[in-house]
């Protein structure tokens, strides 16, 4: 075997193990784990009938990239309106309270956005790394009682062929994912026996 049909092995698993390693986290709601030190009221989100997930505001310094925010909770209502069945009666993305009885509002804020550098992080581990940061709060639209409130912290810094692999679109997709999750285990939804 020569250098170069060695390199080109090593390069091809290296690529293949950063394909299997970047499926670990689940972009699937219904797989995704629930947000850890999540606190729930005793009830829980057991009365919510109708969702209105509201855009979650970005740092001071990233307020040109609103749309982040707004995207950030459209992803969440597209999974709670589609990934876990009928657990609620609505699911709706909106900018206020649509003054249902029983709504309960999703928002929440990112507090860190940090793209950093697919490049970076492919040259070195820990160069270019990516963070996502923020919280959700659910919350009786009526009283405005908080209901479930969890933070929610990523990070990409892994290098080579695997820190590439994944950008922050990636890193929102994850989070929104597992937001949704924390939410519908809120509601009381456990999956399927099985899965």
């Amino acid at each position: 075997m020569t250098i170069s049909n060695g390199g080109r092995l090593l390069a091809c698993s290296l690529l293949c193990a950063a394909i299997a390693l970047s499926g670990c986290t689940s972009t699937s709601s219904t797989k995704a784990k629930s947000l850890k030190n999540s606190s729930t009221q005793a009830s829980g989100l057991s009365d919510c009938e109708h969702i209105t997930v509201m855009p979650f505001p970005m740092p001071a310094k990233r307020q040109k990239d609103a749309s982040i925010g707004v995207t950030f909770a459209q992803g969440i209502e597209a999974r709670l309106e589609n990934d876990f069945g009928p657990i609620f009666q609505t699911v709706e993305y909106g900018t206020a309270a649509r003054g249902l009885d029983k709504e309960c509002l999703v928002t929440g804020s990112i507090t860190k956005y940090k793209p950093g550098s697919r490049v970076a992080r492919a040259i070195l581990i820990g160069l270019g790394a990516a963070s996502l940061e923020g919280n959700v709060v659910v919350k009786d639209a009526a009283t405005g009682t908080a209901l479930l409130s969890a933070p929610f912290d990523k990070l990409w810094a892994w290098g080579g062929i695997l820190g590439a692999s994944k950008g922050m679109d990636d890193m929102v997709t994850e989070t929104s994912a597992s937001v949704a999750a924390t939410i519908a285990h809120g509601k009381g939804w456990n999956p399927p026996a099985g899965k």
